[in-house]
């Protein structure tokens, strides 16, 4: 705390660089920060992708929230689920073998497809309208 308090006068300096020169000097620290991280190119254009990925997320006016939420439970996920298919041979019939799971798993396929259901029930209530 003490720490922030003796820079607040260079935060408030960096506030008031304009945008020009300001974001050039960030794209220049953020390439550096990625090639020294392995010495290659392959982070940076990995970094330069996930710009470009994040450009148009921000465009479409997608949440970030549900991103960030798979990045950060993404490889728990992934270590458990290929650890059951380990357990049951291979057979996806584990993941609704239980009451427990089996609804779960529905609650979850029933949210992945409502925006689907909606977005026809929509369409077909709006032909419906106009024919009348």
């Amino acid at each position: 705390v003490i720490l922030n308090t003796v820079f607040i006068p260079v935060f408030v300096a960096a506030v008031r660089i304009k945008l020009a020169f300001l974001a050039p000097m960030i794209v220049a620290f953020t390439i550096v920060g990625a090639y020294s991280l392995k010495n290659s190119v392959f982070p940076v254009f990995l970094m330069l992708g996930m710009g470009v990925i994040g450009y148009f997320m921000k465009k479409l006016k997608y949440p970030p929230a549900p991103l960030v939420l798979a990045l950060v439970l993404g490889d728990t996920m992934e270590a458990t689920v290929r650890q059951s298919l380990k357990i049951s041979h291979g057979d996806i019939g584990i993941f609704f073998s239980r009451p427990l799971s089996a609804a779960l798993m529905s609650v979850a396929l029933a949210m992945a497809l409502f925006p689907l259901v909606m977005f026809v029930y929509r369409k077909l209530r709006g032909r419906r309208g106009g024919v009348r």
